[in-house]
Parts: C-alpha cells; sequence; structure tokens
C-alpha cells in the first residue's frame, strides 16, 4: 500500500491539498514444458486509489490490469514473442485538482476533477536473432487508450470572463479523450575484441506516433498527442580493457 499527503502553500500553490491512499495486489505465472520451444506468461493486478482532496472531496478508483504473452523458439538463436495488455490508471492529483499557475512549467493548469480512470489495450510482437556476441531485433506495438489524459492548450473561467491567458501565463488544460498509439524498434548489437580491447557496438531507432480523438476543452480539433519524440537514432560503444 501506499500513503502519500501533498500539501501545497504559498503563492505558487496550484493544487489544494490532498491525500492519497493505494493499495494492490498482483499474481504472474509462467507456463513452459521443459523440453518444448514454446512458453506463456500471464498476470493480473488489482489496485485501488483514493483521493481527498481539501477542496472537491472524495474520489476513488477501482482499477484492473492483466496481460498474457508467449514466445516461441524455431531455432536455436532465433526469438519470435508476443503480447496483448489491457491496464486501467488513476488520474494524478495534477490531472484532478490543478487550477493555478505551475512556476516549473510556466502555465496555468486546469485539471478536472470528474476525470474517469485511463484505460489502455495494447498489442505488442518482437523478433530476435542472436549468435552471442552479436544480435538484431525490432518489435512493433498499437496500443488503444480510453480517456487517455493529457494536457493541451485551452480556455478557462478568469474574474468572470472565459480567457486563454491568466497573468501572462497561457492556459494549459489536462483533458481525456480517445487516443491510438502506433511504434517500433529496430536494433543490432555486437562485440568483437581487438587486442586486449573489448568493444560493444548498439545502434537503434525507434518511432512512435499517437493521435487524440476530438481533444475536447482545448483550443484544437484533434491533435497530435504532445511530448513524443517521432523517430530517434541512437548508437553507443563501450571498450573494455583486459580484465578492467
Amino acid at each position: 500500500g501506499l500513503s502519500v499527503d501533498l500539501v501545497s502553500i504559498g503563492e505558487e500553490a496550484f493544487i489544494s491539498p490532498t491525500d492519497t491512499d493505494s493499495v494492490a495486489a498482483f499474481v504472474f505465472q509462467r507456463f513452459r514444458t521443459e523440453d518444448a520451444p514454446f512458453s506463456m506468461e500471464g498476470g493480473l493486478r488489482l489496485e485501488r486509489v483514493n483521493y481527498d482532496n481539501l477542496v472537491e472531496g472524495d474520489r476513488d478508483f477501482d482499477l484492473l490490469s492483466a496481460s498474457i504473452g508467449a514466445h516461441v523458439h524455431p531455432a536455436e538463436n532465433l526469438f519470435f514473442g508476443g503480447e496483448v495488455s489491457y491496464t486501467q490508471r488513476a488520474p494524478n492529483e495534477n490531472e484532478l485538482f490543478a487550477d493555478g499557475v505551475h512556476v516549473a512549467t510556466s502555465q496555468f493548469e486546469v485539471g478536472n476533477p470528474d476525470f474517469d480512470k485511463e484505460a489502455g489495450l495494447n498489442y505488442e510482437l518482437a523478433a530476435r536473432f542472436d549468435t552471442g556476441r552479436s544480435r538484431i531485433g525490432g518489435n512493433l506495438f498499437i496500443t488503444k487508450f480510453g480517456n487517455f489524459t493529457t494536457l493541451l492548450p485551452g480556455t478557462t473561467v478568469f474574474e468572470g470572463a472565459v480567457v486563454d491567458e491568466v497573468e501572462d501565463f497561457p492556459v494549459f488544460v489536462y483533458i481525456q479523450d480517445d487516443a491510438d498509439f502506433f511504434g517500433g524498434e529496430i536494433y543490432a548489437e555486437t562485440g568483437f575484441d581487438t587486442g586486449e580491447v573489448e568493444w560493444n557496438v548498439r545502434v537503434s531507432a525507434d518511432y512512435v506516433e499517437g493521435e487524440l480523438d476530438t481533444a475536447p476543452g482545448t483550443n484544437m480539433d484533434g491533435a497530435d498527442v504532445p511530448f513524443l519524440p517521432p523517430l530517434t537514432f541512437n548508437a553507443e560503444a563501450d571498450a573494455r580493457l583486459g580484465a578492467i
């Protein structure tokens, strides 16, 4: 279980005092036969989250998450796997109770105490070829969210008027909307020796895109999910000298 007391005071406080209590339990099981190249695994998690906010009162969330996956080794160096998972998440204190200037982000943030829990259904496939010193692989995923929670430019009522800025701070509103994500990663890694130096080199590229349905309550009629790097390349190398 977890218990947190959030108390914000002073001019920079933008969330009213909130007590948070949560308790969770989970089970995990792996199924594998001794000689078969095939195995399965599954998990289940139950959680209850309670918020007691000084202004808005109590909010309770009963959450369920579950997953099932399988993988197979059709050859000694070859791996194929897949997983389906369903997750539920309670909105956090900012998303529910924010109503003020968040100095760290220079935004006037507005939460919504009536938010529902967020739910996501994820499908993922993976493949890998591994020779010991070298490997190459990749994965693809699709995730469909209901009540996906994010922060977008919007408006709020301040001193009786609908505004998109408060005291020179732009208004950003937490919204919930259906959203679809798609992405994947490819990578390659190899190791080799040059004299007494052992080298390991890895390169990878990953891509993700996310799209909201209608972005309700904002200045945007549908939008890409913010803060997602669309395409990322990485390269790294490390060296080890002898027994060091």
